[in-house]
């Protein structure tokens, strides 16, 4: 009777799993095709509110993204007070301000560089919660492909938005496509609220989340988080620019990202039950390689066709390095409850971070030379750098430093 009892307890456990799953897959698809909308063109928008200023740009998303780093550490608090769904729901407010501040930002003038500490607001309170969700939601023997089910989701939600969100730039202006974005961000909240609500442990104070940075036993980890941090901004920032100083338009911008979207659907399915089954270090090698000698051929787009080709291939490879790399940190981070949110907060710190530190260095440097082919060679540091996630490096350094002691007992005999 007490194993039937257990066995019952153990299936509702995993109803409610996979209702939580379902709820922030939904939740997902709505956010992420309202950011769809916009993404591709979000860089490219500030660049013409900027004067077509380079520095200006790069100034304005790093401001955001050092925000962020020095407000996360107080991200544990909303998570043990306000919880996890809730954290995300205060979240909504800030991205209507800022959104609704980049579509007024004419009559906000000065005002307009308060916008990246309304965005960093949005990103401390949505992403350490939606981290925690899928953690407690998913499991740890199906986590690379329930993450790759949220990409996937993500990518057929978001794979119209694009082509939509440049014919609406092209043929309306920015204005419709600001109101339609704040509109889904709103209404992307709803699926959350349909199971109870998850409180986050209490976090440590803020400089012990601060010195966690500078914790030898984590640099390693912080490695590969500042390695996720300068991909990321090279995708999200260099690339559309680069796109759109050489002469692709809008609706291009939206079809070239939408046909990649959809047409990466399958492999990153393909990816997730691959990385389940091989396990996720010896795949995050082979991705990582991939995508390290696939980021260079970025700087040599000169053509839509081109633009797209490279931009699917170096996608595809950059799926086989992220979702083991994503899956590989969910597991560290959930494999210790006392640890759970302290090691999310830690990943936001040291990502955010080294981006805005990358974004302050990139508009010093585009102040004087004003080609962006040249920061597409530091891709292959960044996707090398994400192998740190994992203990490989740590045991290829022993191997050599083994060696090496080995050598030279050998040469004093």
């Amino acid at each position: 009777m007490v194993e039937q009892l257990r066995a019952h307890e153990h299936h509702f456990h995993l109803v409610g799993r996979r209702r939580e799953l379902t709820e922030l897959y939904a939740s997902s698809a709505l956010r992420n095709f309202a950011a769809g909308l916009l993404f591709i063109f979000e860089p490219i928008y500030v660049y013409l509110l900027f004067g077509k200023s380079l520095p200006h740009t790069f100034f304005f998303f790093g401001l955001s993204l050092l925000a962020t780093a020095f407000l996360v550490p107080f991200a544990g608090r909303s998570l043990a007070r306000l919880g996890v769904k809730h954290s995300m729901l205060a979240s909504t407010p800030f991205a209507i301000i800022y959104f609704g501040g980049l579509w007024q930002a004419s009559a906000l003038g000065p005002l307009v560089m308060l916008l990246p500490l309304a965005l960093a607001a949005h990103d401390v309170l949505f992403w350490p919660a939606f981290h925690i969700d899928f953690i407690l939601a998913s499991t740890k023997r199906d986590r690379a492909k329930q993450m790759s089910t949220v990409l996937i989701i993500v990518a057929l939600a978001a794979s119209a938005a694009p082509l939509l969100g440049g014919f609406m730039v092209q043929e309306a202006g920015f204005s419709a496509l600001f109101a339609l974005v704040i509109g889904l961000f709103f209404i992307s909240t709803v699926p959350l609220f349909l199971s109870r609500e998850i409180h986050g442990r209490s976090s440590t104070s803020y400089f012990a989340s601060v010195r966690q940075v500078a914790n030898p036993t984590l640099r390693a980890k912080t490695a590969a988080f500042a390695a996720e941090g300068l991909d990321g901004i090279l995708m999200r920032f260099v690339w559309p620019l680069f796109l759109f100083l050489i002469a692709i338009n809008f609706e291009q911008l939206g079809a070239i990202t939408s046909a990649v979207l959809f047409l990466g659907i399958g492999f990153t399915f393909a990816i997730g039950r691959i990385t389940d089954k091989r396990g996720a270090d010896s795949v995050l090698k082979i991705g990582v390689l991939i995508n390290a000698m696939l980021w260079p051929l970025r700087a040599f787009v000169s053509t839509p066709f081109n633009a797209f080709a490279t931009d699917f291939v170096h996608q595809s490879g950059r799926s086989l390095a992220f979702i083991p790399f994503v899956g590989t940190f969910y597991n560290w981070a959930g494999e210790t409850p006392q640890e759970r949110e302290s090691r999310v907060l830690f990943r936001a710190i040291v990502l955010n971070g080294a981006g805005g530190i990358a974004l302050l260095a990139f508009a010093v440097l585009t102040s004087f030379v004003d080609d962006l082919r040249v920061l597409f060679w530091l891709g292959p540091i960044s996707a090398l750098g994400l192998l740190f996630i994992s203990e490989y490096p740590a045991l290829f350094w022993a191997r050599f430093k083994n060696r090496a002691i080995v050598k030279e007992e050998a040469g004093t005999r």
